[in-house]
């Protein structure tokens, strides 16, 4: 039985949602995020933080590890939410969401954490036909940088799932 879920990206819109809901069912939920502060759309829909949000860098192995023991599941929504044009991709994507989510996985998989559900966005598949109908075996095709990082999530969640046994859901956001 799921007793205790860590929620990466807590301060943001979806993380703060999410918090908010499984804590009014009577789970114990661990927030952390690299703001502790509610994000421009939490703000906006008066939707209640946590009530202690943990400051963690995604990117450092570290912390990860430390914030991942003894939970029983990860939703993992941390991450930059979006790629603004002429942005340093390295600093803002490849940083935070492939390396983070990286971390978080394996993270998981040291502590013996057995579930994940990662954030992933329908942007991954933006460049098909719209008028084409997708199913699970459709291929990739993101529209942009931010997308391929969710790419990678969800590969990532497939070699977790298959080598270590980690029971994974991916969530595509629209």
């Amino acid at each position: 039985m799921i007793k205790k879920i860590l929620i990466t990206g807590a301060a943001g819109l979806c993380g703060s949602v999410v918090s908010h809901g499984l804590t009014s069912k009577g789970y114990k939920i661990i927030s952390c995020d690299i703001k502790t502060t509610p994000s421009p759309a939490a703000k906006a829909l008066k939707i209640p933080l946590s009530k202690k949000i943990n400051k963690i860098d995604l990117r450092k192995i570290d912390k990860v590890l430390k914030i991942t023991k003894g939970v029983d599941a990860v939703i993992h929504f941390g991450g930059i939410p979006r790629h603004k044009p002429h942005e340093d991709v390295y600093k803002n994507i490849i940083d935070h969401n492939i390396v983070g989510t990286y971390n978080v996985f394996e993270a998981c998989r040291i502590n013996k954490v057995k579930r994940i559900i990662f954030a992933s966005s329908a942007h991954i598949m933006g460049y098909h036909d719209r008028r084409k109908k997708l199913d699970d075996r459709s291929s990739f095709r993101p529209d942009s940088h931010y997308a391929v990082s969710k790419c990678f999530g969800e590969s990532l969640s497939k070699l977790y799932s298959d080598k270590y046994n980690i029971k994974i859901l991916n969530i595509r956001i629209i």
